[in-house]
């Protein structure tokens, strides 16, 4: 008897009641989607604005809430753009911290952008869109290898600080961050000063051209080998009140707010405008919170 069997998924089970039925509608659709308006029903519930001011208004205000704060499902803030999602975040951290907090803040959510290396080798620390919560925060700093070689050195300071006699180039300023995941407990890592990040470019980049300049072959190799050493000496992370929809693949929220910038509501809406419409709905649990198609009172 043949054991091969083919399942196709026809309903949404994640949700219920006015959630579902958006999410249902919207994916039976092939460009944009399904209108945005109040409903609720069933335990869920689609909340609208009038306007995109008073959508970012409670979209703020509730991910700045104690509530949100506490617990990592409660609340997300979910748009397209990363420049959305960067302005969304530096709005929230200003609201909790204050406009003078340091980068990163003990008990602040953040996720990574990309695998943290682990700078001993091996397998890494953190994988990519790895949501962790700071234990704490030191700030730090010192040389990498690579720093006394003088294309490096003249990238970091300039060739007439250089010829004035500083020929290594200047200590990193970086984050040793503690932070703690589920998924693999606390691990500790580096993150570079964002005011060292243009600088930081410049000395890799003149590392790379001078391990392909190079005719020597034990030279080169181990230019290269200090090249991928500073490359894996650094972390990188950002806040996570707001994301991405890519990034929220495979997570549940009890209250989604979602930027229009995801929602079809561009002039000529692409097949990805359903996509990303579909994904950041159906993140939602309880609530989800939109700019409405139509005004409402």
């Amino acid at each position: 008897m043949p054991t091969d069997r083919t399942y196709r998924l026809t309903e949404v089970l994640r949700h219920d009641g006015a959630i579902l039925s958006l999410a249902t509608a919207t994916r039976q659709l092939t460009r944009g989607r399904a209108p945005f308006q109040p409903a609720e029903g069933g335990g869920s519930k689609v909340v609208t604005y009038p306007t995109l001011a008073r959508w970012k208004a409670a979209a703020i205000t509730a991910a700045c809430s104690p509530e949100a704060q506490a617990d990592a499902d409660h609340t997300r803030i979910l748009c397209w753009t990363n420049a959305n999602v960067k302005n969304l975040n530096r709005i929230v951290r200003e609201r909790v911290y204050g406009i003078h907090a340091q980068p990163f803040m003990p008990g602040e959510r953040i996720i990574s952008h990309d695998a943290i290396p682990d700078p001993a080798g091996g397998s890494p620390l953190v994988h990519s869109t790895t949501e962790m919560v700071i234990r704490s925060v030191v700030s730090d700093g010192g040389n990498l290898p690579g720093d006394e070689l003088e294309p490096v050195a003249i990238a970091s300071h300039g060739i007439r600080r250089f010829k004035a006699g500083e020929k290594v180039a200047a200590p990193w300023t970086f984050w040793t961050i503690a932070a703690h995941a589920p998924a693999i407990g606390t691990v500790e890592f580096n993150v570079l000063d964002s005011q060292d990040q243009a600088r930081w470019r410049k000395c890799r980049n003149a590392l790379a051209q001078l391990a392909k300049s190079t005719t020597d072959r034990g030279d080169r190799k181990r230019y290269w080998r200090m090249f991928f050493q500073r490359k894996d000496a650094f972390g990188q992370v950002e806040p996570a009140a707001a994301l991405t929809v890519h990034k929220s693949q495979g997570s549940t929220y009890r209250h989604v707010y979602l930027h229009p910038d995801v929602d079809g509501f561009s002039v000529n809406p692409a097949p990805i405008h359903n996509r990303l419409a579909y994904v950041g709905i159906t993140r939602a649990a309880e609530t989800l919170h939109v700019v409405a198609d139509q005004e409402v009172d």
